[in-house]
């Protein structure tokens, strides 16, 4: 069904349309990037921003791991980025809504375990879609290539099969995230300079 995960109240809508259903897998991926300073963004773009990448995971997490530990079986991925790895200049809300996200995901992952339900935590480098297209991060020549959707579904998968907390230890994700962090920040900068009007 489509539904604007960016706003409040998505479990009606996601409830009648699964309630009958026997979910099994449950992959939460809502998310996007708003890059820029934190203070000239508009506060409700922000606002909008963690609804979407931290209350729409909570409520999903929430519903379907209940659904799933009745059933006594099943999996959730939730869907991070390697921005959780430390504050993200000029992606600041980005970057601590995506930690949410991580840190849900691994609480989760020994808490559900007792009921038979696997979670586990996609934190991509960078996956070739319309929001780093968008953004721009596509093309500031970072060391790790972007990966398709299908490999970024692929490392998912895998780790769940594997019992794996996340598909990229602590310890990776500091390091492929001070290998692009410099770059990032250099790039938003630039845009934002080349969109100011010349005095």
């Amino acid at each position: 069904m489509a539904l604007d995960l960016g706003h409040d109240g998505i479990l009606g809508p996601v409830r009648r349309a699964t309630d009958d259903l026997d979910i099994g897998l449950v992959v939460s991926n809502a998310g996007t990037g708003n890059p820029g300073p934190f203070i000239s963004l508009p506060h409700e773009r922000l606002r909008e921003v963690v609804q979407l990448n931290v209350i729409t995971h909570l409520d999903l997490a929430h519903h379907f791991g209940q659904r799933l530990a009745e059933r006594g079986h099943g999996g959730i991925v939730l869907v991070s980025a390697v921005a959780v790895a430390g504050g993200l200049p000029y992606m600041a809300n980005d970057s601590a809504t995506k930690a949410y996200v991580l840190n849900l995901g691994e609480a989760l992952h020994v808490e559900l375990r007792q009921a038979g339900v696997h979670v586990t935590v996609l934190v991509p480098v960078l996956v070739n879609t319309p929001v780093v297209a968008r953004i721009g991060i596509d093309k500031i020549g970072l060391s790790a290539e972007a990966i398709s959707p299908e490999q970024a579904v692929g490392e998912a998968l895998t780790a769940l099969a594997e019992g794996r907390v996340s598909t990229l230890e602590r310890a990776g994700m500091s390091r492929a995230f001070e290998d692009m962090k410099g770059a990032v920040v250099e790039m938003i900068r630039a845009r934002l300079a080349a969109s100011q009007p010349a005095h």
